[in-house]
């Protein structure tokens, strides 16, 4: 591997290793050692650097966000962590161009595979852990992935229109003490082929918020993704809502 592309990679992390055999075994993929075995493969540090990155990433967002439950937390986490994160991330390093890879993972398009390329950045991650502790590797990360708590917002809304609405109201209801909220049909109406449901979510028994779709599925996911919009996530406001139930009817403030 040539001098200048380790100086150009370590000029895009703003990071010098100290133990050059490092980042040279990071860049190495198994087909490359197979067929040459001038180095190991990256796949121990790839191994490493995956925990690492969760260990960052779970660190960031403690910090970065309060107010978020541990369900929360794990979502954002695990956008963060994703294949098409860390794939992107490795594209901008431009880290196709510096994989060493075997003639038929070369021939096969291995350079523009997602998944060896996050794997490559993961690896990096390991090895700059291994050359420069956690300090150096929490660096790389929040670069790398472009960690920083402004993002928190623009992934909550993401993840929010994403979401399974249902399962995550019933686990913060759960958490806070508030039981697992219940759904009724309270009608039905038009002909078979266009029949439209209103299901009503309760909460402690008490009916908050009702949903009109044409399955009852359909409806009690809209339902609880109202609820959560209007509690932004923050299960301390249940309480005031459950003083005032009804609030959003079909035809009022929808999501």
């Amino acid at each position: 591997m040539e001098v200048k592309q380790i100086q150009g990679l370590e000029q895009s992390l703003d990071y010098v290793f100290k133990r050059i055999e490092l980042i040279i075994e990071a860049l190495t993929h198994r087909s490359h050692h197979h067929e040459y075995g001038d180095s190991p493969h990256n796949e121990r540090l790839e191994f490493l650097g995956d925990a690492v990155l969760d260990l960052c990433c779970t660190e960031f967002l403690m910090e970065s966000a309060p107010g978020h439950s541990e369900g929360q937390l794990s979502k954002l986490r695990s956008f963060f962590v994703a294949e098409r994160s860390l794939a992107r991330a490795a594209r901008k390093l431009e880290l196709g161009k510096l994989i060493r890879l075997g003639k038929g993972e070369e021939q096969s398009g291995g350079r523009e595979r997602s998944s060896l390329l996050a794997d490559m950045l993961e690896a990096i991650i390991g090895a700059v852990y291994l050359d420069g502790g956690i300090e150096a590797a929490k660096k790389i990360v929040f670069m790398s992935l472009e960690l920083n708590p402004k993002n928190i917002e623009e992934l909550d809304a993401a993840l929010l229109r994403s979401s399974d609405f249902k399962s995550t109201l019933q686990e913060m209801c759960q958490k806070a003490g508030f039981g697992t909220p219940s759904y009724i049909c309270k009608k039905s109406e038009g002909p078979d082929h266009l029949r439209e449901f209103t299901m009503a979510l309760r909460i402690q028994g008490i009916e908050v918020v009702e949903a009109t779709c044409v399955t009852k599925k359909n409806a009690t996911q809209k339902a609880a993704k109202k609820l959560l919009l209007e509690i932004d996530f923050n299960s301390n406001q249940l309480n005031e809502l459950l003083g005032r139930p009804n609030l959003f009817k079909e035809g009022g403030q929808d999501a």
